[in-house]
């Protein structure tokens, strides 16, 4: 999952995007997958 995330961050940098999840989340989805998914993109954004 980390790696899928890293995939699509570098994929958009460069660029003025927001993150969102939109449809892409299910009410199925693990709290602690959002949890890290936010992590992720927040420790990115801030380099």
């Amino acid at each position: 999952m980390v790696s899928r995330i890293h995939h699509i961050l570098r994929k958009f940098s460069g660029g003025s995007h927001i993150f969102n999840l939109g449809h892409g989340i299910i009410p199925q989805t693990p709290p602690e997958n959002v949890e890290l998914l936010a992590k992720i993109v927040q420790d990115w954004k801030n380099g």
